[in-house]
């Protein structure tokens, strides 16, 4: 079978867990964001044992699940539960390097601070933006929006890049990306979820057209960021869990900037009233 038909197959398998997920909400998101958090996390572990640079992993898993439960159980303000859980967790590391044999500190601790950060802040802001968005009851049809919007930017890029692509992006970091690409994709994502809002959220045109535009610039920004750190490591993917798609990583990419901003953006009603 082609990359393409692997592909397709594995997100045809997949997207029935994550709209159960975003259905029902609650533990069964908690759960989805706990299980790619783990992920995510030993991916990024590879990435540091490719430099050769060690660090806490045990306290890096600790925060990969304590975020994430933390808000569900507490169900908080997202904000002042990540200063809080992000300083205490700060200090422990701190503290911990005191007693630690290894020598390379600086880069033990950046490790840590960057994986944890990196495998928990995109995928708890779906919990934490479920948890904003659900006593509304418009979580499911508004999130279902977003996770359009950046599958849209990917698919758009994706195949017009393919045909039409001539002038390179960024070709230092990703040599397949395009201009084209990108303006394709921006265009895509916010025709896609213009298009859908009108089903699924009736009224609500301009802020999906903001959805899209966010999806459209920050989602393959998201995807350059992990390209430059695989390329740091010298690493075709960041892991074989996904056929076709490669890890976590691989495939969650476009979230790493879009659901951060977009959950700052409905915290501070600005969209999703």
């Amino acid at each position: 079978m082609s990359n393409l038909t692997i592909r397709i197959l594995t997100a045809v398998a997949g997207i029935p867990l994550l709209l159960g997920a975003l259905w029902f909400g609650g533990a069964a998101l908690l759960v989805l964001v706990l299980a790619l958090g783990f992920q995510a996390q030993r991916e990024v572990r590879l990435f540091y044992s490719a430099k050769e640079i060690p660090f806490a992993r045990a306290w890096v898993l600790g925060f990969v699940l304590v975020l994430p439960i933390s808000l569900h159980l507490g169900r908080s303000d997202f904000l002042t539960l990540l200063g809080l859980v992000l300083t205490l967790w700060y200090l422990v590391l701190l503290l911990r390097e005191i007693f630690s044999p290894r020598p390379e500190v600086l880069a033990a601790l950046g490790a840590a601070f960057h994986t944890g950060l990196l495998c928990t802040l995109p995928f708890t802001c779906l919990l934490a933006l479920d948890q904003l968005l659900r006593p509304k009851g418009i979580a499911f049809p508004w999130l279902l929006l977003v996770l359009v919007a950046i599958w849209a930017s990917d698919s758009f890029a994706y195949f017009s890049g393919r045909l039409f692509g001539k002038h390179k992006l960024l070709e230092r970091v990703s040599p397949k990306k395009t201009v084209e690409g990108l303006l394709a994709g921006l265009a895509g994502s916010m025709l896609v979820t213009v298009l859908l809002a009108g089903w699924l959220l009736p009224g609500r045109s301009g802020e999906a057209l903001l959805i899209g535009a966010v999806a459209g610039l920050l989602g393959p920004a998201g995807d350059l960021i992990e390209s430059r750190l695989k390329r740091d490591a010298d690493l075709k993917d960041s892991g074989r869990l996904l056929p076709g798609h490669g890890g976590v990583l691989d495939r969650f990419d476009s979230w790493l900037l879009v659901l951060p901003v977009l959950y700052l953006l409905v915290r501070f009603q600005a969209i999703g009233q």
